[in-house]
């Protein structure tokens, strides 16, 4: 028996119920479903879930970390890659919180946090028939496409070590990958900040995990949030 695990049938929101749920979860607990009806993504949209995506939540203890969304990233990457070896080195991360391949989403993550813990919740487009253009699942990519609970598994150990990780050593071991792994860098940018827009080149991502923007009048500047919107190189 996987005594981490919670699966649910059907549920509005896997994040939303593990917020609810928090006191009776420990680090390491997953919380599952085959149907999610009303998932939530950054800055208030809606994470559509359609048959073939897999969502879940993970709890982990709290870690005090700008940028830590962008290690939750790089942990869904190498847990893909890893099952999945002829997508090694292809996935990209957007910042703050979506995986990309082929230019093309291919999954999202919501982190949130309530007392010491955190709630991790990951949408990845596995199987999915998806009803837009700019999205892409595993199985458009690969032949083999491990089932859930081996992906839930992998995904599970690979958060658990960026968590044990980054509370002894921070952001910095991660930074060469973050950075290699940068899909903004270069490209065209608008991110809308504080109710300002401003339009720059992405500039990589510094060693606190913010975005850097090189702006037309050579300035530098380095976000913490933001709503980015980008064009291709």
């Amino acid at each position: 028996m996987t005594t981490w695990l919670h699966h649910l049938a059907t549920c509005p929101s896997t994040n939303t119920w593990a917020l609810e749920h928090l006191a009776t979860l420990k680090e390491g607990d997953v919380i599952f479903t085959e149907e999610q009806t009303a998932g939530r993504g950054q800055h208030g949209r809606t994470w559509q879930s359609p048959k073939g995506v897999l969502t879940a939540s993970f709890i982990l203890e709290s870690v005090l970390l700008s940028g830590f969304s962008l290690a939750v990233g790089l942990a869904v990457i190498f847990a893909v890659e890893d099952l999945m070896p002829d997508l090694a080195g292809k996935l990209q991360l957007k910042w703050p919180n979506d995986l990309y391949i082929s230019e093309r989403k291919l999954g999202g993550i919501l982190c949130e946090g309530k007392g010491q813990k955190l709630v991790i919740g990951i949408g990845l487009n596995c199987r999915s028939e998806l009803p837009v253009a700019e999205a892409i699942s595993l199985h458009q990519l690969t032949n083999f496409v491990p089932e859930n609970l081996e992906l839930l598994e992998k995904l599970r150990q690979t958060l658990l070590e960026a968590a044990s990780l980054i509370r002894v050593q921070g952001l910095t071991p991660l930074l060469p990958e973050l950075r290699r792994r940068d899909l903004l860098a270069n490209r065209q940018i608008t991110i809308t900040y504080n109710q300002e827009t401003l339009f720059g080149q992405g500039a990589g991502i510094d060693a606190q995990g913010r975005l850097m923007i090189a702006l037309a009048d050579g300035q530098v500047r380095s976000f913490m949030t933001g709503n980015v919107q980008w064009r291709g190189l």
